[in-house]
């Protein structure tokens, strides 16, 4: 993780950054923790990371979870194995249609008699489980279609995660909200311009109305437009100078 904390001063948003590998060696959930218990309010978190420890992956996503302000994760490009548990505590997720999510079983190595061998089995179910169930949490998928993308090492798109709920939105897509938005503000400024010329137009015609009424010697009306009606020879004589 980028050893700063951004805050983003029209938004008022701090950002932090998943960008290495969980664990030991990269991001571990005390460092991201320290970080987390600096931050108020929205916040906003940037993964792009292969994954890594399971244990230190699950402290982070409980971590974020327990965070009361408003989360939200940015898939910038990858959000593989702990990376991807992790992405699903953020209340609104979002990642490219070209960035990727890749959800698995966890996996270890043990030695020993045939009993390590199964207690080493035994603690990996566990761990699947865990993982399961932020996945369950997020998507509303049911368990044995999650069970079953983890078993096949499932790699996933921006639209494929969509489809299944791993995120909420695509962050290079346009949402019918924002189109009509821009279409109403589109509208405002069309609206505005020609109230605009319309009052240049106005102001234009009386000015050419005031000379001609004092070359003539005529009274000026005080709307001249209303005059069309009200004193149509007046207006006539106006208008034809």
């Amino acid at each position: 993780m980028s050893n700063h904390t951004e805050l983003n001063a029209f938004t008022g948003v701090n950002k932090l950054y998943i960008d290495d590998d969980i664990g030991k060696d990269g991001i571990t959930a005390k460092k991201f923790k320290d970080e987390l218990n600096k931050q108020r309010g929205a916040i906003e978190i940037y993964i792009n990371s292969a994954g890594g420890v399971v244990t230190e992956g699950i402290a982070i996503y409980n971590s974020l979870k327990a965070y009361t302000g408003k989360k939200t994760v940015i898939i910038d490009s990858l959000a593989a194995s702990m990376a991807s548990v992790i992405a699903m505590a953020g209340d609104v997720v979002q990642m490219p249609s070209n960035g990727l999510m890749m959800i698995h079983n966890p996996w270890g190595a043990s030695s020993g008699q045939a009993k390590e061998h199964r207690k080493t089995a035994d603690l990996l179910d566990v761990m699947k489980e865990a993982m399961l169930a932020a996945y369950r949490l997020k998507t509303n998928l049911d368990e044995t279609q999650l069970s079953e993308l983890m078993d096949e090492e499932t790699w996933m798109n921006g639209e494929d995660c969509l489809k299944l709920g791993f995120i909420d939105t695509l962050s290079d897509s346009v949402s019918e909200n924002k189109i009509t938005a821009q279409f109403h503000q589109v509208c405002i400024a069309r609206t505005q311009e020609v109230q605009r010329s319309e009052q240049a137009i106005s102001a234009d015609v009386r000015e050419t109305a005031a000379k001609i009424c004092h070359h003539r010697k005529m009274p000026q009306p005080a709307n001249l437009f209303k005059s069309q009606n009200d004193k149509p020879t007046h207006y006539s004589e106006i208008k034809n100078v």
